[in-house]
């Protein structure tokens, strides 16, 4: 009945059983793939979305950890700095930036050499200073010395050696020492 428009066809002699079978097979066929395919593909899409979830939940806590250590950090006495051998700024608190007066876009360089380039004009002895960075990461051991400033502040300053992802690093803590106990 399909075929009647096409009289060349009939003419020949092929019924329209015999002209259709194949494309029917071939949708039987997609029909199967379709049934074999389609439960792949919603456990693919359902996978990746758990995995997606999954990561930005590890992204949130990992955001909510560093934002805790940062206040954490900043709200301590001292200021706090964290060098890598090379003098890279790996990190500081906002204490350290207010003790020793840097400007922000200094404190945004990363270069310890910038930040005590800053400071030196400001201690009554720089040269005991640069001795100790230049070498601070000779002696694992902590150790600790004072930083007497020409305004009369004076800072206990700690440098100890820390390993951050399996890489060595210096942390300097800095802390303002009064009067009474300076004598």
């Amino acid at each position: 009945a399909r075929l009647r428009t096409l009289p060349l066809l009939v003419a020949l002699g092929l019924d329209e059983a015999t002209i259709l079978a194949p494309a029917e097979h071939e949708i039987h066929l997609s029909k199967l793939r379709n049934l074999i395919i389609l439960p792949g593909v919603l456990l693919l899409c359902g996978g990746v979305s758990a995995l997606l979830f999954s990561s930005a939940r590890k992204q949130d806590r990992l955001t909510a950890h560093d934002s805790l250590m940062r206040a954490t950090l900043d709200a301590t006495a001292d200021g706090i700095l964290v060098v890598d051998p090379a003098g890279k700024v790996l990190q500081m608190n906002q204490r350290f930036k207010t003790m020793w007066q840097l400007p922000e876009a200094l404190a945004e360089g990363g270069d310890l050499k910038s930040l005590v380039a800053h400071v030196l004009g400001q201690l009554h002895d720089p040269g005991s200073l640069l001795d100790r960075i230049a070498h601070q990461f000779d002696n694992k051991d902590p150790h600790t010395s004072l930083l007497s400033f020409k305004d009369g502040r004076v800072y206990e300053r700690l440098s100890q050696a820390v390993t951050l992802n399996q890489q060595p690093a210096r942390l300097l803590s800095c802390r303002d020492i009064p009067e009474q106990r300076q004598a």
